[in-house]
């Protein structure tokens, strides 16, 4: 299956999960976030280059094709690489 294909099928598990909002976040390279939470639930594929984020101490990196979550109210940071990332991003409010 192809990239773009994935990204499709991810989004339609999103719009079938119900989330409110599905947008594309664009990063700059070596872009960093510090520590902070939302007032949603994501679930993310990203689409070009990777992130390092970080929870309870844990990193993880995501790169292209890979899927991650963070809960509403999860503290994490957000480390980006030299070419930055994009990711598709839906999100859940309570």
């Amino acid at each position: 299956m192809s990239n773009q294909a994935n990204i499709e099928a991810f989004e339609a598990q999103l719009k079938a999960a119900g989330c409110q909002q599905i947008l594309d976040r664009v990063y700059g390279p070596n872009e960093f976030v510090g520590l902070h939470a939302h007032d949603f639930s994501a679930r993310a594929i990203v689409t070009e280059g990777e992130v390092l984020i970080s929870c309870n101490e844990v990193a993880k990196l995501y790169q292209v094709g890979d899927i991650f979550e963070i809960a509403a109210g999860q503290p994490h940071t957000e480390q980006y690489g030299p070419h930055g990332a994009t990711y598709r991003v839906g999100r859940m409010f309570a």
